[in-house]
């Protein structure tokens, strides 16, 4: 089961730095038991009590390097550290695959208009799904309550990270083949992408509420709000790119598809670019 990897990982990490560690917290999709069982995403928060040394993520990578080989023969572990990408150094996939999504920081980072290095109104949806593993709610103390202010300020900067990491995604991998990597890439980038254009139409009080981030996943909410706000096409887009997500061990063998849910995410991309441009205006 695919609950087995955490329960592998969470005490290596633990032992390797019981002192060290001021919080570890589950987060997301996993933590609160809605993932999804095509493209489970495991996401989780560790928060030093000092900056960690290199020594400290070397002895972090071989951890998580066991853990994928530990678990080679029952699945395809992929660490990822979104929006950032990098090539897949494990060989190609032959298993059932797990995404691993860890954020890594330290108590210095707690505050700003960037806590944990990521914008208040992402690190929200991680504080409200929060599961404390180890060490104290570091991750509660975060502040993340946002107005419409805060996020059209900062959505041109994550906006311009998304866009170009998806549009590089296309540029990055043989896709004389169908390409897993790609599709993989594309769901990951297109669900931030969904958030941020559903973000930046919601009002001081949607936004103070929070109560938007339990439609983020649900595909007929995430359709009929971006029909209100964006219009047909690019709702229909919206709803490709959640349908791949728990299409994803079908369609990751037929480029068709795979190129029909990279095409929608980049027409999401373009047409919330224009909808923050119009929104930005004076």
């Amino acid at each position: 089961m695919v609950t087995s990897i955490p329960n592998y990982l969470f005490p290596q990490i633990i032992t390797a730095f019981k002192t060290k560690i001021g919080c570890l917290a589950l987060v997301g999709s996993f933590a609160t038991g809605n993932y999804s069982p095509q493209h489970p995403d495991i996401n989780f928060v560790l928060i030093f009590n000092r900056p960690p040394t290199g020594r400290d993520y070397l002895r972090l990578g071989r951890i998580f390097s066991r853990t994928v080989h530990h678990f080679d023969r029952q699945f395809d572990i992929r660490f990822e550290y979104r929006p950032f990408k990098f090539p897949p150094p494990y060989g190609p996939k032959r298993n059932f695959e797990v995404f691993i999504n860890p954020v890594i920081a330290d108590i210095s980072q707690l505050s700003g208009d960037y806590p944990l290095n990521m914008p208040k109104n992402i690190l929200a949806g991680m504080k409200s799904s929060r599961k404390i593993i180890f060490g104290r709610d570091l991750l509660g103390t975060v502040p993340t309550t946002v107005n419409k202010k805060y996020v059209l300020k900062t959505a041109s900067r994550d906006l311009g990270i998304f866009i170009t990491q998806l549009k590089f995604a296309a540029l990055s991998h043989d896709l004389t083949l169908p390409s897993p990597y790609l599709l993989n890439e594309t769901i990951s980038l297109g669900k931030m992408l969904l958030r941020l254009g559903l973000e930046i139409t919601l009002s001081d009080h949607q936004l103070r509420s929070g109560t938007y981030l339990k439609h983020i996943h649900d595909l007929p909410s995430i359709h009929r709000l971006y029909q209100r706000h964006y219009g047909q096409k690019t709702a229909d887009s919206a709803r490709l790119i959640l349908r791949a997500r728990d299409q994803y061990d079908q369609w990751k063998h037929n480029s068709s598809r795979i190129f029909a849910v990279y095409q929608a995410a980049h027409h999401v991309g373009t047409s919330t670019w224009s909808k923050l441009s119009q929104l930005s205006q004076p």
